[in-house]
């Protein structure tokens, strides 16, 4: 699979209404892979924003499956990358913009918080634990 071409992807004219609706859904959830950890949450997210499903071809169900998406892929970094386009500094991010944290995980930046995943299910952390970025929209 090719990049997709960022033009593409444009956001809903309330794309922040809807990501904050979605993040918020995650609340509460338990981590799981396949339905709620970092690609899910990016993915959704993306969906939220634009209507768009980009993770149709990364579905799996559980650690290994999940394990053997990325080594196909060539890694996390390679895979959005081939989705999303190059990724930048994660100090250029814009809000709604996908985030590789310091843990390894996605997530998405919302305000000045990245939400991502944690084994209770999501949390938030500061943008200054973003170490790359990819723009959405």
């Amino acid at each position: 699979m090719g990049a997709i071409v960022l033009s593409t992807l444009e956001r809903y004219p309330d794309w922040r209404k809807r990501l904050e609706q979605y993040v918020q859904s995650l609340r509460g959830q338990p981590f799981e892979y396949g339905s709620l950890d970092c690609c899910q949450i990016a993915g959704g997210s993306i969906r939220a924003m634009t209507g768009v499903d980009l993770m149709s071809e990364f579905r799996y169900t559980d650690r290994d499956s999940a394990a053997a998406v990325m080594a196909n892929g060539g890694g996390l970094v390679r895979i959005v990358t081939r989705i999303l386009g190059s990724p930048m500094r994660a100090y250029m991010a814009r809000c709604g913009d996908i985030v590789l944290v310091d843990t390894d995980a996605l997530g998405v930046l919302l305000d000045h918080r990245i939400v991502a995943p944690s084994k209770d299910g999501v949390t938030t952390c500061t943008s200054l634990h973003g170490r790359i970025a990819w723009r959405v929209g």
